[in-house]
């Protein structure tokens, strides 16, 4: 071999080699990165500090008192950290108060401006159905899958027929109906649910369900003699 040629293939070997090195080393730092040893190390290091701590603490013979520190040090801690939560927690549901009230209130003021009587009805008690049996409070949105939750409730106790809703209220009371237990229901009923959906998408399925897919005579008529007592004219048959 030409000496010219083994000069390039020894330049190209020691080449490989210095790069098959730095390749291998940038794996082991990779590998040694990923390895949980920092955190091994700082978890060491951390426990290191907690035996000095309670060495300082520690005097003479009296291992029981320097134990007794430590502990007494750590539920201080813990106690605080349950203060602070509870202050979290009370704030937000001032929070919550807070945005209810402004709903409520925009919901009485917008009803006084669109009803003649000018009263308003914000109570749900008479919408809230009670199961005694599982502690339960169900308050009932028409048109937010309402009869699929009639039809379960009453699965509880009977068969389901095609009337269901009258038969839910031969098991199931209101919660209206309940007067000097109402207070203790509400504290004490703690799985209370409803469904809600947006308004719009209600008065459309309400819509198509009673007056253009088979029309429902009785709350057509209902809501005719609503119109014309509202208006004092009474339309011919429900537009959307």
């Amino acid at each position: 071999m030409p000496r010219r040629t083994r000069k390039t293939v020894i330049f190209l070997i020691f080449v490989m080699c210095v790069e098959s090195v730095y390749i291998a080393l940038f794996q082991i730092k990779h590998y040694v990165r990923e390895m949980p040893c920092g955190q091994q190390l700082a978890d060491l290091r951390n426990k290191r500090l907690s035996i000095n701590n309670i060495s300082d603490v520690q005097g003479d013979s009296r291992h029981g008192l320097s134990v007794t520190i430590a502990h007494s040090q750590s539920n201080s801690t813990k106690h605080e950290e349950d203060e602070q939560e509870m202050k979290q927690q009370k704030s937000q549901d001032v929070s919550r108060e807070q945005i209810f009230k402004k709903r409520t209130d925009l919901l009485s003021e917008q009803c006084k401006l669109y009803t003649s009587s000018r009263r308003c009805l914000l109570q749900a008690y008479g919408r809230t159905i009670v199961d005694e049996a599982h502690k339960t409070l169900y308050c009932e949105i028409f048109k937010v899958g309402s009869s699929n939750w009639h039809r379960m409730f009453l699965g509880f106790v009977a068969d389901v027929t095609p009337r269901f809703r009258k038969g839910t209220a031969e098991y199931y009371k209101r919660l209206h109906t309940y007067k000097g237990e109402r207070a203790a229901i509400l504290r004490d009923y703690t799985t209370r649910f409803m469904f809600v959906r947006h308004p719009f998408s209600r008065l459309v399925s309400c819509f198509a369900d009673k007056v253009d897919q088979g029309p429902d005579v009785d709350f057509i008529e209902r809501h005719l003699k609503l119109i014309e007592a509202e208006t004092g004219t009474r339309p011919e048959y429900l537009t959307f």
